[in-house]
């Protein structure tokens, strides 16, 4: 399937936690922007190879200055439109649930946020020295996939939950950004 190439740049955004303070603005250049909390800074080169050792490593990582708290994003250029958002679901569902044995679904979801079409999984997988909660987002965007993730340790993530939400409520992406074919 068209979508499985998409389905696999998923598996690489599965990493992180730690404590979030207040907000700073980072800005996706020709995307748009967010907030993340204070102190997270982008990860260099070589750490984003080895955070995201497995396959193609995402455009833009940042983190905590642990680095076990991650927000990811990535503009890929795979075709996608909005009207094909509940097919990309369905098969990127399929992909990370057999990419990640016993992963835990928590949320499978197309939704509006800020008047576009996203898909919203959120998921726990099993990590190397442990679990790992997942917030992954995607939305068409000038024609390519727009995807974001926030991760954290499992066993944090109720300590990091609102801010993180918080973070992903101020995406604001730029108005060019395409989220429908022609008619």
């Amino acid at each position: 399937m068209k979508f499985e190439k998409l389905a696999g740049t998923f598996i690489f955004f599965t990493v992180l936690t730690n404590t979030l303070a207040s907000a700073a603005t980072i800005t996706m250049p020709d995307i748009g922007t967010f907030e993340a909390p204070d102190g997270f800074t982008a990860l260099s080169p070589a750490e984003i190879q080895v955070k995201y050792a497995r396959g193609h490593p995402p455009q833009f990582v940042m983190g905590n200055t642990l680095r076990t708290t991650m927000i990811a994003y990535e503009l890929r250029a795979i075709p996608l439109l909005e009207e094909q958002l509940a097919e990309v679901k369905s098969s990127v569902e399929t992909t990370l649930s057999q990419t990640f044995p016993g992963m835990e679904w928590k949320k499978k979801a197309l939704v509006k946020m800020h008047g576009r079409s996203w898909i919203h999984f959120e998921y726990t997988t099993r990590g190397v020295d442990y679990d790992v909660y997942n917030i992954m987002l995607l939305t068409p965007f000038s024609g390519k996939v727009l995807l974001l993730n926030f991760s954290s340790p499992k066993e944090q993530f109720r300590k990091t939950e609102s801010v993180l939400r918080k973070s992903i409520q101020t995406i604001a992406l730029n108005p060019d950004g395409s989220n429908h074919s022609s008619r």
